[in-house]
């Protein structure tokens, strides 16, 4: 229950990225938006994803929001941030960013071989599971998906991730 807590801090990826990357097994049975994310045929139903959410905005002690693609991009900004948010000593902070790479791989290689990191953690990848799996208008009904049936939290949280339409 996350009112127990005081802090709360919630990282927030691409929904599109999230959701194919743990559910890609349910999207290709599926292959329609709205089944998808209103399946339960896996393990973690992709309504996960807006209930985490739901639960960090109506949390009513402090919070943080951090965004995947900010973390991966702006490490050491945003995991100052994070101590910072968490009131954790700062003194191994230095040693932390000054090992990035080496605590990067080591987090890559704790993968397990059934679910291998795709994109590695690179910048260039970060929209590695959309652009591979869908096409411009069901990356557009992910959006409009969340944008009617969460206005709120898509305004929020989730309008970072709105697909500009190309023509």
């Amino acid at each position: 229950m996350i009112s127990q807590y005081k802090k709360v801090l919630l990282v927030i990826r691409d929904y599109r990225e999230c959701l194919l990357r743990h559910c890609h097994a349910d999207w290709e049975k599926l292959n329609n938006v709205v089944d998808f994310l209103e399946s339960d045929l896996s393990k973690q139903s992709p309504n996960w994803y807006i209930e985490n959410i739901a639960s960090f905005d109506s949390f009513e002690g402090e919070k943080l929001c951090i965004y995947y693609e900010d973390l991966v991009q702006f490490p050491e900004q945003e995991i100052l941030k994070m101590v910072e948010f968490l009131d954790l000593p700062k003194k191994k902070l230095k040693d932390l960013l000054d090992n990035l790479e080496e605590h990067k791989l080591r987090s890559i290689q704790a993968y397990r071989s059934t679910q291998k990191s795709l994109t590695a953690g690179k910048v260039d990848k970060l929209n590695y599971y959309a652009s591979k799996h869908l096409s411009q208008q069901q990356q557009t009904e992910f959006d409009l998906y969340y944008q009617n049936k969460y206005p709120k939290l898509y305004q929020t949280y989730l309008k970072r991730y709105e697909v500009r339409q190309t023509n």
